[in-house]
């Protein structure tokens, strides 16, 4: 007599359609970092210092643990040595040069 394994079947518990969406809901995606190119990296350097130069009103986006945030204010200072910029806005703070994704200038 020959005995037929299951395979994975035993470890994997039925699920319904609605069970899906909930665990979906109750662990969301982890976002992963997005890469930018040289030509990106290159434009944000020099809106950050335009914005720092003339003091003008920016609106960035950062990725900060799996999710992408968007901030605005004015630029205090940029510390190229340590990687980082500080912001004066409503969260202020520190924000990681290597988590900026896209600035825009506010006119």
């Amino acid at each position: 007599m020959k005995i037929q394994d299951r395979g994975t079947m035993k470890w994997v518990s039925p699920m319904l359609a609605g069970h899906v969406g909930l665990l979906q809901d109750a662990w969301p995606e982890y976002k992963k970092r997005p890469i930018l190119n040289e030509q990106k990296m290159v434009e944000i350097d020099s809106k950050l210092k335009f914005a720092l130069e003339e003091q003008v009103e920016l609106e960035m986006t950062y990725y900060q643990a799996g999710n992408t945030f968007t901030s605005s204010g004015k630029l205090i200072k940029i510390d190229q040595w340590q990687g980082f910029i500080v912001l004066l806005s409503e969260g202020g703070g520190k924000i990681s040069l290597h988590d900026i994704i896209d600035v825009a200038l506010v006119s």
